[in-house]
């Protein structure tokens, strides 16, 4: 139901380069009412869509409770570049013994890492190491990362991981320049997005309305006639008249109409 569309088509006309193929950096932005997240999934299925073959990474800590912080996202990134993630140390205790009988270890206590400091050296030779994956990656294929509400991730740790991963010429930023890297950052924060500043001088900004008015209600309306027609056998005025009925109890807020529209679409009377 993500690729189902009420409106939002004068704001994808203005992504349409960065979702054809254009490199760059991209910058949506929004309301809790806004529908953000769907337009997000949108834009996600539609770069897989037109680009087969190339590599599109979403990051969603709101629906994905495995990219809550720097090292899972890095997790994910490794994961879909297939990079084999370096190890902060390994013991073996014991090995080829032939001791003729059985072999009792007991008490033995191994520690590996060197604490903090070294996790975050080790989060940094990994954060780098998709730095360099990435730009091996866009030598052959499109690559795409879409971010969606990441502001959470705050303190040192978190800046030390979003500067090494942007950069400036040596990061995913330099590398928005060509034409096979565009990042996308998703959010819903009164118009605020906290990757504003981390990603410099978005080419392009796009904010979703809070509701439909206007010609976007009328296009909207119009729309969702059209698919309860097609998913529940209505009539043209009948399937305009429960258009018109759902988007007044949704008070016309898209976020709560892409929540609704699933069931909305199986219901019968």
């Amino acid at each position: 139901m993500s690729d189902l569309l009420l409106d939002w088509r004068d704001e994808l006309k203005s992504i349409g380069p960065y979702l054809d193929g254009r490199g760059g950096r991209v910058c949506v932005t929004g309301t809790a009412t806004s529908g953000v997240l769907p337009f997000m999934r949108h834009v996600c299925e539609t770069i897989r869509r037109r680009h087969v073959g190339g590599l599109c990474v979403k990051i969603d800590p709101q629906s994905d409770e495995n990219t809550h912080y720097p090292a899972d996202i890095v997790a994910k990134l490794e994961q879909k570049l297939r990079i084999v993630p370096p190890v902060l140390g390994s013991v073996t205790v014991a090995s080829d013994l032939d001791a003729g009988g059985s072999i009792s270890l007991e008490n033995v206590d191994v520690h590996v890492g060197g604490g903090p400091w070294a996790q975050q050296d080790m989060l940094m030779r990994r954060t780098r190491g998709v730095v360099g994956a990435v730009r091996e990656w866009v030598g052959k294929q499109r690559f795409s990362l879409v971010l969606h509400e990441c502001q959470a991730m705050e303190g040192s740790k978190a800046n030390w991981f979003w500067h090494t991963l942007w950069g400036d010429e040596d990061g995913l930023q330099g590398m928005a320049e060509q034409q096979r890297l565009v990042l996308i950052c998703c959010c819903e924060s009164d118009g605020r997005c906290p990757h504003r500043q981390r990603v410099s001088a978005a080419d392009v900004t796009v904010r979703l309305p809070d509701r439909y008015a206007g010609p976007n209600a009328l296009e909207a309306l119009e729309q969702l006639a059209l698919l309860l027609a097609e998913c529940r056998s209505l009539t043209p005025e009948e399937a305009r008249q429960n258009a018109s009925g759902a988007l007044d109890i949704c008070e016309y807020e898209p976020t709560t109409i892409y929540g609704g529209l699933p069931a909305l679409l199986r219901w019968r009377q």
